[in-house]
């Protein structure tokens, strides 16, 4: 009895024990310190316990602990992140819990579809659009200037001969750094690079960085990068695609992807034609033949231990070869421009050094130009070799980061211009040679606020510094004698400083950025031969000097933090002011390529961008819509650029079928032409807005994957006439494919 007294009075003890112990419920997400979403497989648990949970796909946990003590500690632990520990008193105030990667990453990323991140070394705080093969492939797009019609801050220059270059947020189209693979391929005798020659079958995405004062890469003085990532591991075998549309044109495109013992090897092939008329002319007349081929191989490879979800060691080689042929039967103008890329690269993601960049890279570009100036034959001659060698390396201490860059370019550039006369027979021709040694120092300290308090808290605070040197050297030459010599240094220095800001009022991600800094623009190797000619400038005689500009930058951007819904939005803002000294300008001669340059006083432009997104139903539904603003206080130093420019677009995904439709509308472009009689004419391209379709069906069925596509633009045919051409008008283009796995 006395047995069963004492069992009956254990049991009502340990039940009240339960019933009025004081359990804890700590209920929060958990979130990545850059990206701000949530971190899914995250391990929470008490400190020297096995009490514990995991988080959710959106970050999400709940975890109950029995009789805690305020100094308790809850551990959360990711293998990709740091280790937090934060105590029970503390953690009960937070509604969200920021792990640091291990790893830099991309900050402040406008995603207009699923994207790959790349592996930028330095943490950008510039705000990068980001175009993923989902939003081009297989639909009508020509070269990888079409693509960039899409983005609010992106004017797409196209000449008559089918040269494609672009200009962002209202600047001149050298102030843009091209990159593929990180490697810079602007060529030095212009510094443009012709877009027409990118085949958008061989890129996995288009990541454009706005805004200059990048340390990385070099793109101190630009308006923006543009870098081409190509494609690498791909999850299909085999993959062809054939389109024709409009001027009879017509491409195929061939693709081999396969892992052979962890070296995964990429390759790629295409061929395109097409056939143009000037207006008026008869139905089966051929006026204009254009023609393109491209060649692309990429081949990578990683190996030692993974860290952090990345490989220790990755080796990684790209080989690039585009070719283009332009032949206007009318006006007897012949273009063939070929460009070459040879790239090496090795990766090394060292935890306690921190990151290393190795690049190499060696390039070859031809371009042989002739045409007919009233009574002259004009021709002419550029190759440019560049050897390409850049070093970069991350540091991290705690909250500090610290990166260190180093790039050196070897160019020789050969320029030759012949001009034959039909009247007197008389010929003559300039031959230079030129020698171009391009070196550069770039740093950047970053401090990095670990603790971030709710709802709105600065996040960092970056400077960079970078340090440029130019030599030129023309070491033969056959020109007149009125012709100065080349030999030139150049060196001066840039700097930026930008912070940014993160907050989460109610359930939404803010996030800020302010950037300001100091650039410059060394002349080109065509702008000093060009000035020595030819200068506009009296005042300035025939020496150009650089350029300088002054940028300031603030950004914010909004969106929700839910990982689990199904609706989503973000909505962009930022306003910019450059202002330059010795701004470059440039004149174009009618009827012909050549340019003139001179430098201008001073210019400004104060601009103002925003762009809303938003999705419905798990991305079924996406409507986006942008419009860019720019004040520009000297036009004429900024020609043919448009100061305004309105997007919108909707989207319709499901079961295999895509349609898409985009509206744009650009303001008047104006520009002035050097006319022979030797007066300056100004002339304007009108106001322009029009719609495209892309409508796209894919279907699978064994191991293939088919696809068919139509694309119509400019289908308001407001088509424009220019010297004899049509542009801007209608255009159908139907494409088929497959792919087997």
């Amino acid at each position: 009895m006395q047995k069963r007294f004492a069992l009956c009075l254990l049991l009502i003890f340990l039940i009240s024990f339960k019933i009025f112990a004081e359990d804890v419920v700590i209920e929060g997400t958990v979130i990545d310190s850059i990206s701000h979403r949530g971190i899914s497989s995250v391990n929470v648990f008490l400190k020297g316990t096995t009490v514990g949970t995991t988080t959710d796909e959106s970050g999400s946990f709940k975890l109950i602990i029995v009789d805690s003590k305020p100094q308790t500690e809850v551990v959360f632990k990711h293998i990709a992140y740091e280790v937090k520990s934060i105590s029970i008193t503390e953690i009960k105030e937070l509604k969200n819990i920021v792990l640091s990667k291990k790893s830099i990453q991309l900050r402040e990323v406008q995603v207009e579809a699923e994207r790959r991140g790349h592996d930028y070394i330095q943490d950008i705080t510039n705000v990068i659009s980001v175009i993923p093969k989902t939003a081009f492939e297989s639909k009508g797009f020509v070269d990888a200037a079409d693509i960039l019609v899409t983005d609010q801050s992106t004017l797409v220059d196209e000449s008559l001969n089918g040269r494609k270059t672009v200009s962002i947020r209202g600047a001149n189209q050298d102030e843009v750094l091209i990159l593929y693979d990180g490697v810079r391929i602007n060529n030095n005798f212009d510094n443009f690079f012709d877009l027409s020659l990118v085949d958008p079958s061989g890129l996995q995405q288009i990541d454009i960085i706005k805004g200059g004062n990048v340390a990385a890469f070099g793109s101190f003085g630009s308006s923006a990068v543009i870098n081409f990532i190509p494609k690498q591991e791909q999850d299909y075998l085999v993959r062809f695609r054939q389109q024709i549309g409009t001027y009879n044109s017509g491409d195929w495109n061939l693709s081999l992807y396969k892992n052979l013992f962890g070296v995964k090897i990429f390759s790629a092939m295409k061929e395109a034609t097409a056939t143009q008329q000037y207006v008026g002319n008869q139905q089966g007349e051929t006026d204009i033949v254009h023609g393109s081929s491209n060649r692309t191989l990429n081949i990578s490879y990683g190996f030692g231990r993974r860290t952090a979800g990345t490989q220790k060691h990755i080796l990684r080689a790209n080989y690039l070869q585009s070719n283009r042929d332009y032949d206007n039967q009318n006006t007897l103008e012949k273009l063939s421009t070929s460009h070459e890329i040879k790239s090496i690269k090795y990766v090394a993601n060292l935890n306690k050094i921190g990151e290393t960049n190795i690049l190499v890279s060696d390039q070859k570009g031809i371009v042989s130009h002739s045409w007919k100036f009233f009574h002259s034959d004009m021709a002419r001659q550029i190759n440019d070799n560049t050897l390409q060698v850049s070093v970069e390396q991350v540091i991290r201490l705690d909250n500090i980061i610290f990166f260190l860059a180093y790039q050196r370019e070897n160019s020789d550039l050969d320029y030759q211009d012949k001009m034959v006369m039909e009247i007197s027979e008389s010929s003559g021709q300039d031959t230079c040679a030129f020698h171009r040694v391009r070196s550069g120092y770039s740093s950047a300290v970053q401090f990095i606020n670990p603790e971030i308090s709710y709802p709105f808290d600065f996040d960092n605070i970056q400077f960079s510094l970078s340090h440029e040197r130019i030599k030129d050297r023309q070491f033969s030459y056959s020109v007149p004698e009125t012709f100065d010599m080349i030999n030139s240094d150049w060196h001066e220095s840039s700097y930026m400083l930008s912070t940014s800001f993160v907050g989460f009022p109610e359930n939404n991600l803010l996030s800020a950025h302010f950037n300001y800094g100091s650039s410059f623009r060394i002349p080109t190797l065509y702008q000093q031969i060009i000035s020595t000619f030819y200068h506009l400038n009296d005042d300035l005689g025939n020496k150009l000097m650089m350029e300088y500009k002054r940028n300031l930058e603030i950004g914010v951007a909004i969106s929700d933090n839910h990982a689990k819904a199904t609706n989503h939005y973000e909505v962009t803002s930022a306003i910019f002011h450059n202002s330059y000294r010795n701004k470059f300008r440039t004149i174009q001669l009618s009827g012909s390529p050549v340019t003139f340059l001179d430098n201008r006083a001073d210019a400004s432009i104060l601009g103002f961008e925003t762009a809303a997104s938003a999705s419905f139903l798990q991305k079924l539904f996406i409507f986006n819509i942008s419009f860019s603003r720019y004040l520009i206080s000297e036009k004429s130093a900024f020609p043919f650029k448009s100061d305004r420019k309105l997007t919108t677009s909707i989207s319709l995904n499901y079961r295999g079928f895509n349609l898409e439709l985009m509206w744009y509308s650009e303001a008047q472009r104006i520009g002035w032409v050097y006319i022979p009689s030797g007066d300056i004419q100004e002339l304007s391209l009108p106001e322009f807005s029009n719609i495209d379709l892309h409508l796209r069906k894919s279907f699978e069925f064994w191991r293939c994957k088919c696809f068919g596509s139509f694309s119509g633009r400019n289908l308001l045919n407001k088509q424009l006439i220019l010297e004899g051409i049509a542009i801007r008008d209608r255009r159908l283009y139907f494409t088929v494919g497959f792919e087997f796995e």
